[in-house]
């Protein structure tokens, strides 16, 4: 992934949300001026688990795109302590 794709994902993202949250607080501020609290509380919690979710994703996005800069990760320890290691080589008396 490139910076210039990840810029254009991070974008399109942030328009993403400014048209959920334009459209779900709309729906809410209609609903509360009609008094129906219940459905303006619906709008508010959907718009929040919206931005928890955009928010998961940009984080992702992120994390994929820098693990391209960072070396792959060696063995674990208990990988480590699994593998035979090889005896020492006899020693010969002279």
């Amino acid at each position: 992934m490139k910076l210039s794709e990840l810029i254009e994902v991070i974008i399109d993202l942030f328009i993403s949300l400014i048209l959920i949250i334009y459209t779900t607080v709309y729906k809410a501020i209609k609903a509360h001026i009609e008094l129906r609290l219940r459905a303006a509380k619906f709008a508010i919690i959907f718009l929040i688990v919206v931005i928890i979710f955009l928010h998961i994703s940009l984080n992702t996005i992120i994390l994929i795109y820098l693990s391209q800069y960072f070396p792959a990760p060696s063995a674990t320890h208990s990988e480590r302590k699994n593998t035979p290691q090889p005896s020492p080589a006899p020693q010969q008396t002279p």
